[in-house]
């Protein structure tokens, strides 16, 4: 008997070394999976851009392929881990990517994506076509969180992000500084 109960004792104790090894590893696999959740679902994109009064002539055509790309673009980055979107209000870009970002999150495509709307201290152009008015207007009511920052801070912004989405001319100062940064960015003008 002494045998029996110095085995089954050795059984229990390699048992429940066993079993106590396997739930603190079960715990700190799943804290480490957490952190690492937390990590991927913890990025952020900038949207930016033109700003409107740059914008030349409304152009329905143009418009439509923009947010069809940005659409894509959004919903890519939103699959890759990306929830916080910064759109600057006063650029083209970031009033339609705003747009875009409302209108996934309403069709439950993107239910945790977070809209910031970045505003300039200037006053929205008063020669602003009415349509962008409007759709300023209301996208500020549907952002998460607004943000008004002095111009020379704007850009800034921009750059505490992972991501930037922008619509920029080849030769411009905007796409150079994005450039400079080292920031992965994706230039929407490139693909229309």
């Amino acid at each position: 008997t002494r045998f029996l109960r110095g085995a089954w004792s050795c059984l229990c104790s390699d048992l429940l070394s066993t079993v106590l090894f396997s739930v603190h590893s079960r715990k700190l696999q799943t804290r480490y999976q957490q952190k690492n959740h937390s990590k991927m679902y913890n990025k952020s994109v900038a949207i930016t851009g033109s700003t409107i009064e740059k914008t030349t002539k409304y152009d329905q055509f143009r418009e439509d392929k923009i947010r069809m790309e940005l659409y894509r673009i959004i919903l890519s980055l939103y699959d890759e881990g990306y929830r916080t979107f910064t759109c600057n209000l006063y650029s083209y870009i970031g009033l339609l990517g705003a747009d875009t970002i409302v209108m996934l999150r309403e069709a439950d495509k993107c239910p945790e994506i977070i809209l910031l709307a970045a505003i300039p201290e200037t006053a929205f152009p008063a020669d602003t076509d009415k349509l962008y008015r409007a759709l300023y207007d209301d996208l500020i009511k549907q952002a998460d969180n607004k943000e008004t920052l002095p111009e020379k801070e704007v850009f800034s912004n921009v750059l505490a992000c992972n991501h930037i989405v922008c619509y920029y001319d080849d030769f411009s100062e905007g796409i150079g500084q994005v450039r400079a940064s080292g920031i992965p960015y994706t230039n929407i003008r490139k693909m229309i």
